[in-house]
C-alpha cells in the first residue's frame, strides 16, 4: 500500500471490532473517521474508540481518537495524527463528509436505515447484510476457522444469540441489567472478580458475576440501560489479555476489512 493515495474511510461503531478495524486502517496509512452514539454501547472501554465520545479523547495502543465536531470536520482536512470521531447522526455525516469507504461496524445484526452515496464501497460487518445486495462485501464475525474471511456474495454466519465461548464459558461470562434504570458500577475493569461478587447495580438490583475471572469491560456508572442489555463481561481465563488491548477477535476481523478495501481499490496489502 505504500505510495499509493489511500481511499478515506468512515467506520460506524467504534466499539471493539470497529476499533480493530479503525486502528489497522489508520496505522497502514489510510485517513479515518468514526461515527459513533454519543452514549456508547461497548463494554471493552479501555480498547475502543467510541469511549472518545465520552471523554473527547482516548488512545488505544498508541492511536489517539478524538471527539470532533461536524462543522469542524467538513470544513477542514481529515486529520492525520489522530482519529476524528463524530457523535453526529450518520446520515448527516455522509452528506457533509466525503469518503471513499464505509464500513458498518456496529455489528448489530441488522442493516442501516441509509444507504451509502453512490461510488461508495460499502462493507459490513458480521450478519444481517447479503454481499453483493445490501452491501459490496461482509467479513465474517464468527469465532471459528473462517473468521475475518471477505465474503463477496452471500452472508456472514447468522446470529446464535449465544456469547462466543471463551475459557469453557458462553452466556455466564455476560453481564446483563436485571430492569431498566441507571447503571451503578462496584467493580473496574481489570479487576479480578470471584464468582456471586457485587460487580454492579441497576435500579434498586444487584448484578453478580457468574463466574470467576478478570472485569475485562463493563459500560460507565450513569449509563442508562435497558432490561437485558450486555453490561459488561468476565474473562475467565487464567491468563486473560491486557484489557487495554485489541482482542484477537477484532484484529482478525480488521485484517478482513483491510483486504476488501485492498481488493477493491487495488491497492498491494503488506
Amino acid at each position: 500500500m505504500r505510495g499509493a493515495k489511500k481511499p478515506r474511510v468512515i467506520l460506524i461503531g467504534g466499539g471493539d471490532l470497529g476499533t480493530g478495524c479503525a486502528h489497522r486502517l489508520f496505522s497502514a496509512g489510510f485517513p479515518v473517521a468514526i461515527v459513533e452514539r454519543s452514549t456508547p454501547l461497548a463494554v471493552r472501554r479501555r480498547a475502543a474508540f467510541s469511549e472518545a465520545a465520552r471523554q473527547g479523547r482516548t488512545v488505544v495502543q498508541g492511536v489517539t481518537c478524538t471527539r470532533l465536531d461536524l462543522e469542524a470536520m467538513a470544513s477542514a482536512k481529515w486529520p492525520q495524527n489522530s482519529i476524528p470521531l463524530l457523535t453526529a447522526p450518520a446520515a448527516s455525516v455522509l452528506e457533509s463528509v466525503a469518503c471513499d469507504v464505509l464500513v458498518d461496524a456496529r455489528v448489530a445484526k441488522e442493516k442501516l436505515e441509509l444507504r451509502p452515496p453512490p461510488g461508495v464501497f460499502f462493507v459490513a460487518l458480521g450478519p444481517g447484510y447479503v454481499a453483493g445486495r445490501d452491501c459490496d462485501a461482509v467479513v465474517e464475525t464468527w469465532r471459528g476457522p473462517q473468521l475475518g474471511r471477505v465474503i463477496w456474495s452471500g452472508s456472514a454466519t447468522p446470529d446464535t444469540r449465544a456469547p462466543g465461548n471463551v475459557g469453557g464459558e458462553t452466556s455466564a461470562r455476560v453481564l446483563r441489567a436485571p430492569e431498566p434504570g441507571k447503571l451503578e458500577v462496584m467493580v473496574a475493569i481489570g479487576r479480578r472478580v470471584r464468582r456471586g461478587e457485587l460487580v454492579a447495580r441497576v435500579g434498586a438490583s444487584e448484578v453478580r458475576a457468574a463466574v470467576d475471572g478478570v472485569m475485562r469491560g463493563m459500560l460507565a456508572s450513569g449509563d442508562p440501560v435497558r432490561r437485558g442489555q450486555k453490561l459488561g463481561d468476565v474473562d475467565p481465563r487464567d491468563e486473560p489479555p491486557a484489557v487495554d488491548r485489541i482482542s484477537d477477535k477484532a484484529e482478525r476481523v480488521a485484517a478482513g476489512v483491510v483486504a476488501a478495501v485492498c481488493t477493491r481499490f487495488e491497492l498491494g496489502c503488506d
